[in-house]
């Protein structure tokens, strides 16, 4: 009696087991005959059940409402109770019109507009935003764009494949993607917006097809997890930040046959080596910028924390913003006399830099250069006299003096050195008043 009981009790348990089995993944295919039905064509008690869902014939507006209610999120982006995780629309056609699927606005060129609808052919702008638990969708082969931040926030989506007949990827389409560890781009992409893969932590490599010519803005910043980046042969233009900061990223790789860009050393350059656009974050140590570069570009060191030491070489005449932004590392930094412009936070964020020298060739500086830095000593040379026989201070450029007297920190620790019998009249004029440490040469001024 004993045995039968254990056996009746294991029974029930393999059958309940099962039956949640069952329910845990419930799969559909669903043919929408006539664009916007597919809410009378799936039960109530279906609608938050269904894990796998494929479709085919034409959805559109409508539809994909149904479909984001059905994968976590409503028209107002509330989370709902649908556990759609797989959804396949390959065999499926997005038509224009139905009704609204999310009530996102936002302003573009001083007017307020709605996404309200589908517009075909395309993946429309926040279309599946913030759809959580979606975790792999395959998309219709007729699509040729994806829409701004269509699938930003799917955090659950972990491999992607962009369709041949896609041609562009808008800004931020799959930003904050953080579960995606595999990425296929198609080879007729020829644009990648700005942050469309931003913070995607889970990427660890990235292949740009020669379809692609354009990477924007911060395409793949913030993608903590990336160490190697291969550069098709078509790109012509990579925009500021497009790989920065990856912290793990080792190198980049260079189609030969690319006229634009080239690598070396895993370090990313113009093809001529006038520019030196991008150095991974891994760099240890020294760097010496090789003595054809003219031009370090911005953000081109941002972040490069285990750099100790980066020697510029005096065929450098431009620093870009942020170029240097973020080097912890960094202890001190000799800015050559070739050198007449520096950008916009060049050394904002260097917490280890104890001493820098700004040559007098600088005829430009940037917003917040220095911003939260902690300098010990910054050498002023830029602006000094332009001649020691000089017994009138020299007049700044406005742009110059209004920037410096916005650092606290930078007037007290610069070093003004001007000629001997000077220093009372420099400690009085209206644009040197400010700074602590005005130090007289041992020239007699005339």
């Amino acid at each position: 009696m004993k045995n039968q009981l254990s056996l009746s009790i294991l029974l029930v348990t393999v059958s309940l087991l099962l039956s949640s089995s069952l329910n845990a993944q419930e799969s559909k295919t669903i043919n929408i005959a006539t664009a916007g039905t597919l809410p009378t064509l799936i039960t109530k008690g279906e609608k938050d059940q269904i894990t796998h869902l494929t479709l085919t014939g034409n959805l559109n507006g409508t539809d994909i409402r149904f479909i984001r209610e059905m994968a976590g999120r409503n028209v107002n982006n509330e989370k709902t109770s649908g556990k759609l995780s797989v959804l396949d629309l390959s065999q499926a056609n997005i038509v224009a019109g139905g009704g609204y699927f999310t009530d996102y606005t936002y302003i573009t060129n001083d007017s307020l507009e709605i996404v309200h609808n589908t517009s075909g052919n395309i993946i429309d702008d926040h279309v599946f935003q913030r759809c959580t638990g979606l975790t792999e969708i395959f998309l219709p082969a007729s699509i040729t764009s994806i829409g701004k931040s269509a699938f930003e926030d799917c955090t659950g989506l972990t491999s992607l494949t962009i369709g041949n007949n896609v041609t562009s990827i808008g800004i931020s389409a799959y930003r904050r993607c953080t579960g995606l560890t595999s990425l296929t781009i198609g080879k007729n992409v020829t644009s990648i917006g700005f942050a469309a893969f931003q913070f995607c932590k889970g990427l660890t490599s990235v292949l740009i097809p020669n379809s692609v010519t354009t990477i924007q803005d911060n395409a793949f910043g913030f993608c903590s997890g990336l160490t190697s980046v291969t550069i098709g042969s078509g790109v012509t233009s990579i925009g500021n930040s497009a790989f920065n900061p990856c912290p793990r990223l080792r190198e980049f790789r260079v189609s030969e046959e690319n006229t634009s860009y080239c690598q070396l050393e895993g370090v990313l350059y113009s093809k001529d080596k006038t520019t030196l656009i991008a150095c991974p974050n891994t760099k240890t140590n020294e760097y010496i910028i090789p003595n054809t570069v003219t031009s370090i570009g911005n953000g081109a060191f941002s972040s490069c924390r285990l750099l100790t030491s980066i020697t510029i070489p005096n065929s450098v005449t431009s620093i870009g913003d942020y170029a240097f932004s973020g080097c912890d590392g960094l202890k001190s930094i000799t800015i050559p006399n070739s050198v007449t412009s520096i950008g916009s936070g060049a050394f904002s964020n260097c917490d280890g830099l104890r001493s820098i020298t700004i040559p007098n060739s600088v005829t430009s500086i940037g917003s917040y250069v220095f911003s939260r830095s902690s300098f010990i000593e910054i050498h002023c040379e830029a602006l000094t006299p332009p001649s020691l026989g000089s017994s009138e201070p020299r007049t700044i450029d406005t742009d110059i003096s209004d920037e410096l007297n916005a650092y606290h920190a930078f007037l007290k620790r610069c070093k003004i050195y001007v000629p001997k019998g000077t220093a009372a009249a420099y400690k009085t004029a209206e644009e040197w008043r400010k700074f602590s440490k005005i130090i007289e040469e041992k020239v007699q001024a005339k």
